[in-house]
This record gives structure tokens, C-alpha cells and sequence, in this order.
């Protein structure tokens, strides 16, 4: 199921949020906001009635997933694993999100699999991603709305670079 703007009334309202990081630093393990909302859910993370609000009222809520994705294996410290679980996709899909960039440093962090099991979790929830798979086009009736982003990536065992956008 692909992401859809919700019906809407005119004027369409689109909410765009920065970086969204549902994971934890290595010097935050077993505090972080992973391992802390983990336990206590995702809920209480957004406290602010405005910004439920902003995110609920939109027509398409769209974000920089400043994350990578490790649902089952332990987390490991080479560099800052900031990876979030299907509980904080989940999470981001109830509070209103459709849409998502991972056209930034984070993306291939838990590598290539971690990407593609990102891919498969979003899909799940019936969201998209901007930033893997080329450019992301929406028809929100009378507006076409567009969604650009790539990025490149360092592969840290062969030192070469990997482009997002034509990963298979």
C-alpha cells in the first residue's frame, strides 16, 4: 500500500518535520530514546498537544529519518548506530507520517540489509521512502507533489562511495 495524502479540504496542508532519530548513541545505550521508549512506548515520546496536533491535522507528513534500522540483532558501537526498530516505525506511522528521506548519513548503518528491511517495514505500514529508490511522486488531487533525495554514502570496507538512489 502506498503512502496517500489523507482527504482534504482546500488548502492542502502539508507538515514537513528535520531530523527524526529514534535511535541510541553509543554513549546513551540503555538510556537512549530507543531503549527508553522501547520499554515505556513510543506515546510518551511526543509530549506537546501542538505538535500532535500540527502532525494529525496534516494531509502529508513528511521527514528526514535520521536513523538507520535494526529490528532483531544486538547493536553493535563501530560508529554512532543511531537505529530505530519496527516499534518506532509503527510509532511514526500513528502519529501521522507517510513519507520519509533517508538521504542522509545514517541510511546504510546497519548496511545494505539494514536498508532493505527499513524498506520492507515502512512499505508494511503503508508509507513511503525518498532517498533509496529515486524520486517519489504523490497526485494529491489537484496537486502533484514531488520528492527528491539522494545521497552518498562511504562504505567504510572497500572505501568507495555508494549512491543511495541506485541500490537494488
Amino acid at each position: 500500500m502506498a503512502a496517500m495524502p489523507r482527504q482534504h479540504k482546500s488548502p492542502f496542508r502539508l507538515t514537513v518535520v528535520g531530523d527524526i532519530m529514534l535511535g541510541d548513541q553509543p554513549c546513551c545505550y540503555g538510556f537512549g530514546i530507543r531503549s527508553r521508549y522501547e520499554k515505556q512506548g513510543y506515546e510518551k515520546l511526543v509530549r506537546s498537544s501542538a505538535i500532535n496536533e500540527a502532525l494529525q491535522s496534516a494531509d502529508l507528513v513528511a521527514g528526514n529519518f535520521e536513523a538507520a534500522y535494526n529490528n532483531n540483532e544486538p547493536m553493535m558501537f563501530q560508529s554512532h548506530r543511531l537505529a530505530t526498530s519496527h516499534r518506532g516505525v509503527q510509532f511514526l506511522r500513528a502519529m501521522g507520517f507517510s513519507l520519509f528521506s533517508v538521504a542522509n548519513n545514517h541510511a546504510l548503518e546497519c548496511g545494505k540489509v539494514g536498508l532493505d528491511r527499513l524498506k520492507e517495514a515502512v512499505s508494511a505500514q503503508g508509507m513511503l521512502l525518498v532517498g533509496a529508490n529515486g524520486p517519489v511522486q504523490i497526485d494529491a488531487g489537484e496537486y502533484k507533489l514531488t520528492f527528491l533525495g539522494d545521497s552518498t554514502v562511504p562504505d567504510y570496507r572497500t572505501s568507495q562511495a555508494i549512491w543511495l538512489s541506485t541500490q537494488e
